[in-house]
């Protein structure tokens, strides 16, 4: 997809259009403006809509398809895989919002990508101002072949 997704639904017989639990498109959504296309759509927690980009971003969404976190500048290719641990989400910042807006919460996950590097992130990344702390933990570097899965393992 060039960074969109679309939204179905089940027809109801009230509805008098087609058949009973027929599936119907309900809309587009465009999740990368800029056009690079998602390779890994998943969901965390219950709670977002997780996209894996060609262009090496990872993206947050909560499910009205607002923007909650994103991971960028992590000099990750093509994204391949994520996998979440089964760990208790951690928040990204100790601060409470003003607003009164949820803090974004995550459990530590892997990300994998076509050139086969595969780190760990970690929900604080998305708060970190330096560049130098804004980086996961690589877990492996260098393989000739990429890499098209990755599982966590629950311990």
């Amino acid at each position: 997809s060039i960074g969109m997704i679309l939204v179905w639904d089940r027809s109801l017989i009230i509805e008098g259009i087609g058949e009973q639990n027929e599936k119907r498109l309900i809309k587009i959504v465009t999740l990368n403006g800029m056009g690079a296309s998602i390779n890994v759509l998943t969901t965390a927690h219950d709670k977002y809509l997780v996209c894996g980009n060609s262009d090496g971003t990872i993206r947050f969404y909560d499910f009205y398809f607002k923007l909650v976190a994103w991971f960028e500048d992590l000099y990750f290719s093509t994204v391949k895989s994520i996998s979440f641990s089964k760990t208790e989400p951690k928040a990204a910042t100790n601060e409470i919002p003003e607003n009164g807006e949820e803090v974004f919460k995550c459990s530590d996950f892997l990300v994998s990508d076509e050139s086969a590097l595969i780190c760990m992130l970690q929900s604080h990344i998305f708060e970190e101002i330096n560049p130098a702390k804004k980086k996961g933990y690589t877990i492996l570097n260098g393989i000739k072949s990429s890499i098209s899965a990755v599982a966590v393992h629950p311990n």
